[in-house]
């Protein structure tokens, strides 16, 4: 894959990065984009929180007992 990043600052800050680090530019980008990716996936997590934010809550025995009966109704 061929990836054009606009920017020859940007690769030469990558390239600076992986001879520091004794490492292909590949692995660089690589990681890069898995932080972000992971970054992302947290964001929508909290964004996923706040939203709820309000609701109305249980205590956890309180509902492995509700599982419990439901479990046992069937």
């Amino acid at each position: 894959m061929t990836l054009d990043l606009g920017d020859p600052n940007l690769y030469k800050a990558i390239r600076h990065t992986a001879i520091e680090r004794n490492q292909p530019v590949r692995a660089i980008v690589v990681e890069a984009l898995r932080k972000w990716l992971e970054e992302q996936e947290d964001r929508e997590d909290v964004e996923a929180i706040r939203a709820r934010r309000g609701d109305e809550t249980y205590p956890w025995e309180q509902v492995k007992a509700e599982m419990r009966q439901a479990q046992d109704a069937e």
